[in-house]
């Protein structure tokens, strides 16, 4: 059994390369990616290096990190529209197949690997080009270069780029769930005498609007523009894009996109005067505070793009004052890394809805 020998200086010369290959993870003979720039497929690279005596000597960690991907035929560096990274991503890397389940697929992922003296170094592939590639590994130790395609190593592997999928408006459905949740929300009279000093309570719901797919793969991420405080997500307004009205009643939409989590959600205190009673009687003049904020989960959902749109009763007629709206804008990624283009959330003349266009 050879011995280990740690490589931390160029006084431990490297006569040649006892292993060096290039293989899938997945333990495929070839993968498949959507050449959408996101998609990873993931390679291991494994070595194992010879000095005096056949004396397996143990590379140091910027040894490995020299190891480059190549183009089999070119022999060039793998770039531009071929790419390479140590660092993997969150989207998905098994490739779907029909009538399997991405669970199914990612159950089989990883090929069992043998550590026996080997050194391994993982890189993630991307493309942008639709086409097949034969892949090799490249390295140069001590004035001397070695490829994983050379005689003696003869390995490499194969990766097709596939078209990717590009999301329009016209791909996407909109699923509404009403009274998600609701209850009480509290609009407080500065008049001491008013109520005999006590909050008024006004009813609210949340009523949730899904937008998914009606082809292609389940949502992943989203991006949101053109929304109220869309750079502080401590703010009740944050990704609020209307403050509309229907029956003297209040109406707020929110963009969640996929943020999914338990947060306040309104707008700051309204104040406003009302002079009269329901029959025109001068009463006085009074002040009453509303607080249209909530506490609600954004979505339970996992696989779309959320809107929700908060109600609140109206605690007297032409309460809310002017109506304001964002012409709010997402767009997302799919769970390989597909995406979409700029869709824009249009309110519906009802301020209850709303339709989705491309821009």
């Amino acid at each position: 059994m050879n011995s280990l020998t740690q490589h931390k200086s160029q006084s431990e010369k490297i006569i040649g390369l006892s292993h060096f290959t290039i293989s899938l993870r997945s333990g495929h003979p070839q993968d498949h990616v959507f050449a959408n720039g996101n998609m990873q497929v993931e390679v291991v690279v494994n070595i194992r290096a010879s000095g005096a005596d056949n004396k397996t000597v143990v590379l140091s960690d910027e040894q490995l990190n020299s190891i480059q991907l190549i183009d089999y035929d070119s022999g060039h560096k793998l770039s531009g529209e071929w790419s390479y990274s140590s660092v993997e991503n969150n989207y998905a890397h098994t490739f779907p197949v029909i009538g399997l389940s991405q669970s199914t697929l990612d159950s089989s992922y990883k090929e069992q690997l043998d550590d026996t003296f080997l050194q391994r170094k993982f890189y993630w592939v991307t493309t942008t080009k639709i086409e097949t590639i034969q892949i090799g590994a490249q390295i140069s130790l001590d004035q001397t270069s070695y490829k994983t395609t050379d005689e003696g190593f003869g390995t490499s592997i194969i990766i097709t780029g596939h078209a990717p999928i590009t999301y329009y408006s016209a791909d996407l459905k909109i699923e509404e769930q009403k009274d998600i949740d609701s209850g009480t929300y509290a609009v407080h009279p500065t008049d001491p005498n008013a109520n005999n000093g006590q909050d008024l309570q006004f009813k609210w719901s949340q009523t949730n609007f899904y937008i998914t797919p009606t082809k292609g793969h389940p949502v992943k991420d989203t991006e949101v523009w053109n929304v109220a405080s869309g750079n502080d997500p401590g703010n009740v307004n944050f990704r609020r894009f209307t403050y509309l009205t229907n029956q003297d009643n209040l109406y707020l939409m929110f963009l969640w996109g996929t943020l999914k989590e338990n947060r306040t959600a309104g707008v700051d205190t309204v104040n406003v005067i009302s002079k009269g009673d329901d029959a025109g009687r001068n009463v006085g003049i009074v002040v009453l505070a509303a607080y249209p904020e909530v506490q609600i989960n954004t979505t339970p959902r996992d696989d779309a793009i959320s809107v929700s749109k908060l109600y609140f009763e109206a605690p007297c007629p032409a309460f809310w004052g002017q109506e304001s709206y964002f012409s709010s804008t997402f767009n997302f990624h799919d769970i390989y890394g597909n995406q979409s283009g700029n869709i824009e959330i249009v309110v519906d003349e009802d301020n209850q809805s709303f339709h989705l266009k491309d821009v």
